[in-house]
């Protein structure tokens, strides 16, 4: 097999912690033919030092220090300063098996290689993702399966796969820093724009680090406002490539509820700021949304979800605050 290089970016923010793990296990590659392109975002820690330490032990190491600017735009720095005919992403806060890079190569000829990956909780704690089935997708193919990755959370990362660079340049494909969430899932729709095969492949090859401080225990203002426009672009997606089925619009329903859902919860997280009033306020337009008509027509297996299902679809606002902040509580209680 004839060598193709492959520019590994890194984006960090504060990363000391992790960033040196995330390397090594970069470097310790099979496949040897690789540039790393750490892009330290403005950094208020140790990352700058110890990935100018790394750059000094690894020769295939570049090293961009910027003022902060936010993920997308690292991300895009990166692809910029990249040589290499494929691409990846890695966050610092997570690591690679040794031979993922060799393993993704061997299907190089397709636009797009997907690996499975790993919930990495601690040394006493990994967690396989959800089986996939091996399979070369056409275009027509991977349309008919969309949903089945999807679900498998393979669609939205940018990470645990390799991209033609000559496919991201050509077609001006940037990550959009005007998102602070989903940006990783506008950049993948607007890649496989282009795509002709994709490849994925059933092994766990990508150490995905969970943390207290992960996305999911943030409050953010306009979620639904946010979850609502990346279902637009998953829409016009299905469009594009002239595939808006009823299949496609059940499926685009039912994350229309269950972005509702999650909406309401996220008014009621621990680092929620609201205060009582401004909750009640804002979860009476959530229950009068016309979107929450398609809730009758969700079924959900978790006792909790048809409970809540019940609550929003009747406009219980005053139950649904005591049981969300009960909920709240039990979590605190039960260190969840």
């Amino acid at each position: 097999m004839q060598n193709s290089k492959v520019s590994i970016i890194v984006p960090a923010y504060n990363a000391e912690k992790n960033i040196e793990q995330c390397i090594n296990s970069i470097e310790n590659q099979t496949y040897k033919d690789i540039e790393i392109i750490i892009i330290n975002d403005g950094s208020k820690d140790n990352t700058q030092k110890i990935s100018e330490n790394l750059k000094k032990i690894y020769k295939n190491i570049i090293v961009v220090n910027q003022e902060n600017k936010g993920v997308s735009q690292s991300r895009n720095t990166g692809i910029d300063k990249a040589t290499g005919e494929y691409i990846m992403f890695v966050d610092s806060d997570d690591f690679i098996e040794k031979n993922m890079i060799e393993t993704i190569l061997k299907n190089k000829e397709n636009d797009l290689t997907i690996s499975n990956y790993k919930r990495y909780y601690g040394k006493d704690k990994i967690i396989n993702n959800i089986g996939i089935d091996e399979k070369i997708y056409n275009k027509e193919e991977f349309l008919e399966n969309f949903w089945n990755l999807y679900n498998t959370y393979l669609i939205n990362s940018p990470c645990f796969r390799i991209y033609r660079k000559d496919i991201i340049v050509l077609n001006e494909i940037k990550f959009n820093p005007k998102y602070e969430l989903g940006e990783d899932l506008i950049f993948n729709l607007e890649y496989l724009n282009y795509c002709n095969k994709i490849c994925v492949i059933n092994k766990y090859l990508y150490n995905y680090r969970y943390s207290e401080n992960s996305l999911t225990t943030k409050y953010r203002k306009n979620y639904l406002e946010i979850q609502f426009q990346l279902i637009k672009f998953i829409e016009d997606f299905f469009e594009e490539n002239n595939h808006m089925n009823e299949k496609n619009k059940k499926e685009i329903d039912k994350i229309i509820c269950d972005v509702i859902i999650s909406s309401i919860q996220n008014l009621f997280l621990e680092s929620s700021y609201l205060s009582h009033k401004e909750k009640k306020a804002i979860l009476k337009q959530y229950v009068n949304l016309k979107e929450t008509e398609k809730l009758q027509n969700v079924v959900y297996n978790e006792k909790r979800l048809q409970f809540l299902q019940k609550l929003i679809l009747k406009k219980k606002v005053d139950t649904i605050i005591i049981y969300s902040e009960l909920k709240e509580i039990l979590k605190k209680l039960l260190g969840r």
